[in-house]
């Protein structure tokens, strides 16, 4: 992961919902979408399918950055795949997701680097269980850590959430697994949390219920735009030397800076920590077909950056800052346009 990620970005937010059909629900997430009524078994060859492949792929919360994408993802592949049917689902976020792809209870997923780099090594929010079934396919855009007070609540600095009433989304989402990781550095001692999604978190906020709401997440991320938007507000950063502190610590994450503008109220360059944000799988799922998503996603770029902001910054060489293993599907793709990996980008079931 490179340490210092500078990013300079041309405002465009234009974020789209839609429904598309599902193979299943998995017991802890609700469906995003219109759920297909039945799961043909589908063929081992991605291309040439005799009956529909029908996937589930775990996003986020309603209004998070990742449900939006997860969303127009979702359609462009449905729209360009023969036979191909993907639904975006309501989840609990990045770790929530890994589980559920380690454990096949969804075929994709969204989620940051930094959670499956802790949760392939089983540690941190694993607590000792090794979720390394997981394959990136691609990173699509770059996280950042975003505070947002209500203009009135004196707080100006990450350090300031100390004795605060905070909403870090939930609970197994990117913005309380980074809180957990930052705040001790940092020397945050928040007077308490609450866990919800972001819908419900700004309402707390504006009925002056919760102080702060931080979250790990991609940007303009639609609910935080909303409520800049409707209400006079301030955007909380972390400095570059806080930020470095993190970063000495946690290699996945990088010093980063949102440009001014990307949000209402935020009137200048805003300083804070960044991470990438990907879009993975299992290492079980088959390779053709990895390949001819993967490649689907590229060629439709233009297309995927109407639905979503976040797949402005989507390009091959994002991968190349990771440190955790891509499928070999993906692999097959990259190397075929001439990207050198790195070594971590090759799972141990890879044969050279």
């Amino acid at each position: 992961m490179k340490k210092i990620l500078a990013v300079t970005l041309a405002l465009c937010m234009v974020l789209g919902l839609a429904a598309c059909g599902s193979q299943t629900t998995p017991s802890n997430t609700q469906a995003a979408s219109t759920q297909a009524a039945s799961t043909p078994a589908a063929s081992s060859e991605a291309q040439g399918r005799t009956e529909t492949y029908r996937c589930s792929l775990g996003t986020a919360s309603i209004g998070g950055n990742f449900n939006v994408s997860g969303t127009a993802l979702a359609n462009v592949l449905n729209a360009n795949m023969d036979k191909f049917e993907m639904s975006a689902e309501v989840t609990g976020g990045s770790s929530a997701n890994i589980v559920m792809v380690h454990n096949g209870e969804i075929e994709f997923g969204f989620c940051g680097e930094n959670i499956d780099y802790v949760g392939r090594r089983g540690e941190g929010w694993a607590n000792g269980t090794k979720y390394d079934k997981v394959r990136t396919i691609l990173a699509q855009n770059p996280g950042a850590v975003q505070i947002i007070v209500d203009e009135k609540t004196p707080v100006y600095n990450i350090t300031d959430l100390t004795g605060k009433i905070i909403s870090n989304g939930t609970t197994t989402g990117g913005g309380v697994l980074a809180a957990n990781e930052i705040y001790p550095i940092l020397g945050v001692e928040y007077k308490a949390r609450q866990d919800m999604g972001w819908s419900d978190a700004f309402t707390a906020m504006g009925d002056g219920l919760i102080e702060v709401c931080m979250d790990l997440g991609g940007f303009p991320a639609a609910a935080f735009a909303e409520y800049a938007s409707t209400h006079a507000v301030r955007w909380v950063p972390i400095t570059k030397e806080q930020a470095q502190k993190v970063v000495d610590v946690y290699p996945y994450y990088a010093v980063g800076t949102i440009p001014k503008g990307t949000y209402a109220g935020m009137d200048e360059d805003y300083d804070t920590i960044f991470t990438w944000y990907k879009f993975v799988t299992s290492v079980d799922t088959d390779a053709d077909l990895v390949y001819e998503i993967c490649k689907t996603t590229y060629e439709h770029k233009d297309e995927l950056a109407q639905g979503a902001a976040s797949f402005k910054w989507l390009d091959p060489k994002n991968v190349l800052d990771l440190a955790t293993p891509l499928h070999v599907g993906a692999i097959r793709y990259y190397q075929e346009i001439g990207l050198e990996l790195p070594e971590s980008a090759f799972g141990p079931e890879y044969q050279k």
